[in-house]
């Protein structure tokens, strides 16, 4: 079961505009990343799915898996980019 301050941090990202570039959105995904790393947590797809269409329920359900899907893979990157980095210190 995912932490209580990770699955917030990842609930904030997801209900802003996750899938923009602006700097603020992808902070707030660096700070979900850096929790899940902090935590010692892991965030399924099941997890984003269901946090994404809960604030977004009127995206269309195919492009909603399609985003989930991409941002599984991208989370998996940067945290193992945060263990390799914090880890070696």
């Amino acid at each position: 079961m995912m932490d209580k301050d990770t699955k917030e941090k990842m609930d904030f990202w997801l209900s802003q505009h996750p899938e923009s570039t602006h700097p603020l959105d992808e902070r707030r995904n660096f700070r979900f990343v850096l929790e899940l790393y902090l935590n010692h947590d892991n965030a399924q797809f099941e997890d984003l799915y269901e946090s994404f269409r809960h604030s977004h329920p009127t995206y269309d359900e195919q492009y909603s898996r399609e985003l989930c899907e991409k941002w599984d893979v991208e989370i998996s990157k940067l945290k193992r980019f945060a263990e390799y980095l914090l880890d070696e210190e």
